[in-house]
């Protein structure tokens, strides 16, 4: 199975997120809120897959997945986003 780094700026979609992942087997290795703290996880947890927010505050989704891909060409990255519109 796999180890994946959960990125999400909310605590309830992280908690959602990792109740799925850990239910089909997978392990949950790190946790991130930013995209920079993201980044920094992912250098040191080097985790097989990233469920990557989009939209966070400071560094969004779309520009810690462009840092990750340029540093860390092999990385795989899953983006989950939710996004309101009115």
């Amino acid at each position: 199975m796999a180890d994946i780094l959960i990125v999400d700026d909310s605590a309830v979609a992280r908690a959602a997120l990792r109740k799925i992942i850990t239910s089909l087997g997978h392990k949950v290795v790190g946790e991130a809120e930013t995209g920079a703290k993201a980044y920094v996880e992912y250098i040191r947890l080097r985790p097989d897959v990233v469920t990557m927010d989009l939209t966070m505050e400071g560094m969004s989704g779309a520009e810690a997945t462009s840092k990750i891909v340029a540093t860390f060409t092999d990385a795989k990255i899953i983006v989950i986003s939710a996004m309101e519109e009115r």
